[in-house]
């Protein structure tokens, strides 16, 4: 019998704005997800989760 293949992890990835400004980043800032990962965002290069496929609530701080 076949045996289906786990899915693909995927990333999930961004930057912060102030406003929808793309000259204005907020820097510190925290990004988490609803499993409760976190990492910070430091205004320099995206922040960035591996995650299986599905559906995520994040927040940032």
């Amino acid at each position: 019998m076949a045996q289906t293949p786990p899915p693909q992890k995927g990333f999930l990835k961004g930057v912060v704005y102030q406003n929808g400004d793309t000259n204005s980043h907020v820097a510190p800032a925290t990004v988490t997800l609803g499993t409760g990962q976190s990492t910070t965002y430091g205004g320099t290069a995206d922040w960035s989760f591996e995650l299986a496929p599905g559906s995520y609530t994040v927040t940032v701080t």
